[in-house]
């Protein structure tokens, strides 16, 4: 199923009598060259675990899905849920999460694919494996997101995901333009613009430009600092 034609994806949301929501951020990725940019920055393997935020309908997860061990599909709208089974149906390795990635137990959902079955692990304790984040994620939270995996015990090793045009800039932005988020960004990654986006490389067409981010995350934060008293420091400093 060629979900980059504009015709074919609005007949499968027709299909389950869907239109994109405004307000959870649906604009569906529908240029094939920005695909395979995404995928390329996310240097995927067959060993890969990837986490996908807002998959929608499954246009990206069915690129992943084809090149990596797993992918884990995590999609709020409930009505996405039966068009994303469907793009999947041949997808084995594609598990799809009906809720919000700010609201799950996203260390219980890693550890479960880390081993099959659990059961045998020693103590019943799991590990978390290594995993990579790409999405195409929705942008009315990608501050929240970008908090959430760069604080997370377990970091993912990778982050592509497409953001705002603007907010890509404030992330990679140097000394003299920084600001908190491009701080806290560039203590745990290495974060750098892959291509800019144009609005018209989605549908319904967003207000703004967007651009792919990619972050290599550190193996330690760059700076050998309390984290929790270096970022009181940092606030000081932007107050």
């Amino acid at each position: 199923m060629d979900l980059t034609n504009p015709d074919t994806l609005k007949s499968l949301l027709l299909r389950y009598h869907i239109r994109p929501s405004e307000s959870l951020g649906q604009n569906f990725l529908i240029d094939a060259e920005v695909f395979k940019a995404i995928i390329s920055a996310a240097e995927l393997n067959s060993s890969d675990v990837v986490l996908e935020i807002g998959s929608g309908v499954g246009n990206l997860t069915m690129e992943l899905a084809g090149r990596c061990k797993q992918v884990i599909a995590i999609e709020k709208d409930k009505r996405m849920i039966k068009p994303l089974r469907f793009v999947l149906k041949d997808f084995s390795n594609a598990s799809i999460i009906n809720d919000d990635i700010l609201k799950i137990n996203l260390p219980n959902i890693l550890e479960q694919t880390s081993q099959n079955p659990p059961s045998l692990i020693p103590d019943s304790k799991f590990l978390i494996p290594s995993f990579k984040v790409v999405a195409n994620i929705p942008y009315y939270i990608t501050g929240e997101i970008l908090r959430l995996f760069l604080e997370f015990r377990a970091k993912p090793r990778l982050l592509v995901i497409l953001v705002q045009k603007e907010v890509a800039e404030r992330v990679i932005a140097g000394p003299g333009e920084m600001s908190i988020l491009s701080v806290s960004v560039q203590l745990y990654s290495r974060p750098e613009i892959v291509d800019v986006v144009s609005a018209s490389s989605f549908w319904p067409e967003p207000k703004v430009v967007s651009a792919i981010l990619k972050m290599t995350v550190y193996d330690k934060p760059v700076l050998d600092v309390d984290e929790k008293r270096f970022f009181n420091l940092v606030k000081i400093g932007f107050s």
